[in-house]
């Protein structure tokens, strides 16, 4: 597995950037972050899990040339 270079974590970084301004208002959205899928880096958006599926729709597949996963989570305070 190869390491995550500084200019994968500056284009992943500004597509959270992107991701965040467009879609953080959303009340499906739950959180966006930046995690490794599969090795690579990509940024996840987290959605509530009872959101219809075209909620998710509107998400790309990719921003800056960064993988886009969308995680079905619902976050609660413990």
């Amino acid at each position: 597995m190869m390491p995550i270079t500084s200019g994968q974590l500056q284009r992943a970084r500004k597509a959270r950037q992107a991701l965040a301004a467009r879609f953080l208002g959303d009340p499906a959205v739950r959180m966006i972050d930046i995690g490794k899928v599969g090795g690579a880096i990509a940024v996840r958006i987290h959605v509530d899990p009872h959101a219809p599926p075209s909620a998710r729709a509107a998400f790309p597949d990719r921003v800056n040339g960064v993988p886009v996963i969308v995680v079905a989570a619902d976050f609660q305070p413990e």
